[in-house]
């Protein structure tokens, strides 16, 4: 299975494994938005920051092409800084995101420990097929899903654990945020109240 993207200079290749369940010609959000998070973290250059808000605005589909992709600072500073960074498919701007960096130095930001019900166990047998009406695609497949609680075949509620089965880029290491990011588009997909 391939990598979501390949660099060619300055552009990323969409492979195959980025297709998302309503079109093969069309990008699932994940990963997009895992590499222009990503791409921001690389422009920062800063260990001593970490993304502490994200947003992201789909200007249209994203389809399954050469993706163009600029990143810029909109705000600098020492504790605080504004990033966006937005990607175009010929010649047409798909994606933006707008990324807040902030400074994790001791004494700035004190971790905070919430009290939240530790979750479930990962079960040990990830799950082969999706929603029943849903053929398999390309980023469903480039992700592994297991579910402790419901699943894609039961109305309600549901947990699942997920984790990539490919890299981002290809021959780059995927980062914590990268994992992350590749998710937020799934949440909708992960329970169901009504039939799909």
């Amino acid at each position: 299975m391939a990598s979501f993207y390949t660099r060619k200079g300055e552009q990323y290749a969409s492979s195959p494994s980025t297709v998302g369940p309503w079109d093969p010609k069309l990008q699932h959000g994940g990963p997009v938005a895992a590499l222009l998070g990503t791409r921001i973290e690389q422009a920062a250059a800063r260990p001593d920051c970490r993304v502490a808000q994200f947003s992201m605005q789909f200007m249209g589909p994203v389809p399954v092409a050469d993706l163009d992709v600029t990143v810029g600072q909109v705000r600098p500073g020492k504790r605080i800084s504004h990033w966006s960074a937005s990607a175009s498919a010929r010649g047409r701007e798909a994606v933006r995101v707008n990324a807040w960096m902030l400074s994790v130095k001791e004494g700035r930001n004190p971790l905070i420990h919430l009290q939240d019900s530790p979750p479930p166990p990962m079960p040990a047998e990830a799950i082969s097929t999706y929603f029943e009406a849903v053929p398999h695609f390309g980023y469903g497949d480039a992700l592994e899903w297991r579910f402790p609680e419901g699943g894609f075949k039961e109305l309600g509620p549901a947990t699942c654990w997920a984790r990539l089965k490919v890299s981002l880029v290809e021959g780059e290491p995927v980062s914590p945020l990268a994992r992350v990011l590749a998710m937020v588009d799934s949440a909708n997909g992960i329970s169901a109240e009504l039939d799909v």
